[in-house]
Order: C-alpha cells, then sequence, then structure tokens
C-alpha cells in the first residue's frame, strides 16, 4: 500500500511538472500509469478503506488534470 502511496505522489508532483512544462506530459502519463496499477494491486490485496479510496479520487484527479493539458 505504502509505494502505491509513493507513486501517487510521484505521480502528482509529474503533473504538476507538466502543467509548467509540456515536454514532461509523457513522463507525468508514465507516472500516472504506474500509480494506477499499483493502485489496483493494492485495491486487490486488502479491504478498500478510506486512505484507499481518497487515493483513488486524488488519482482521478490528477488524470482529469493531465487531460486537461
Amino acid at each position: 500500500m505504502s509505494k502505491a502511496f509513493e507513486a501517487l505522489e510521484s505521480a502528482r508532483k509529474a503533473v504538476e511538472n507538466a502543467q509548467g512544462n509540456p515536454f514532461l506530459y509523457t513522463e507525468a502519463q508514465s507516472e500516472l500509469k504506474q500509480a494506477e496499477d499499483l493502485i489496483l494491486q493494492a485495491q486487490q490485496q486488502v479491504n478498500p478503506g478510506p486512505e484507499l479510496y481518497r487515493a483513488q479520487d486524488l488519482l482521478r484527479l490528477l488524470q482529469e488534470t493531465q487531460q486537461n493539458l
């Protein structure tokens, strides 16, 4: 679960960087995919709780932000 949160934080930073530099769009997209995969793995391994739901919500928000770049 902690790997999923670390990947999500890395994705957040990548999306923020891509907002200021469009050349970083692909990197942000890759970070988002990795975070999504790890969150899905965590969801399968543990019972979904509030932390996992928040992580999923943040991931969706980051994906929407990424799509609007």
